[in-house]
């Protein structure tokens, strides 16, 4: 059974190591300290110190029972450092609980190739008249992305030849024509076939013949 007094002297050693280190957090705390700390990086780091205080008991517990001093001079002594050095021992604990944690998930990679905007509306256009808009195709892989084909259907068209190349790090445009025959919403669709995985890839289109 582990002494009272072993207890006591715990809490003791504990409470020197934390008024050893609270005049230290209140020095940091100036703007001009090499060592500056925020007022909210030093109340954490004060509520560590409490912690470390109250944790000292079961520090001296466990290291009673592992070193098991056998005289009463060795267990003041074990009481005081274990007190004492009750932040180091839960400074390390939580270094190796932080390297148990799973690491946090890798954010999902974005596509090699992709195309803005997903939908592509040429609004109101007169019958018979033709409107022109493009559709930009971003290519953010490594390697050169050839588009070599381009279909549409409703009464839209594409209007860039192909074969298309985009560099890898840049962009190209498609441009598109919609031409309505008569009145009325339209709806139609643009494919495009290129050289990178994901093909081929759809925009959706629309506009209104007046």
């Amino acid at each position: 059974m582990v002494p009272l007094y072993a207890v006591v002297l715990s809490l003791m050693g504990a409470a020197v190591s934390m008024t050893r280190r609270v005049p230290e957090f209140q020095r940091r705390l100036s703007p001009g300290d090499p060592e500056y700390i925020t007022y909210d990086q030093a109340r954490e780091r004060l509520v560590f110190q409490i912690m470390q205080v109250v944790s000292a008991p079961l520090i001296v517990l466990t290291a009673y029972y592992l070193v098991n001093p056998e005289s009463r001079s060795s267990t003041i002594l074990l009481s005081f450092a274990s007190g004492f050095s009750s932040e180091t021992v839960l400074l390390l604990i939580r270094a190796t609980l932080d390297k148990l944690t799973p690491a946090p998930a890798a954010p999902p990679k974005l596509p090699d190739v992709r195309v803005v905007p997903a939908r592509l509306d040429f609004g109101n256009v007169p019958v018979a008249q033709a409107s022109k808009k493009p559709v930009v195709v971003m290519n953010s892989g490594t390697a050169e992305l050839v588009i070599s084909a381009l279909a549409c259907t409703g009464e839209f068209s594409a209007v860039t030849p192909v074969p298309v190349k985009v560099v890898p790090g840049s962009s190209g445009s498609v441009e598109l024509e919609f031409k309505p025959t008569n009145q009325g919403p339209k709806q139609g669709q643009l494919t495009i076939t290129d050289s990178m995985p994901g093909s081929p890839r759809i925009v959706d289109l629309a506009g209104t013949g007046t």
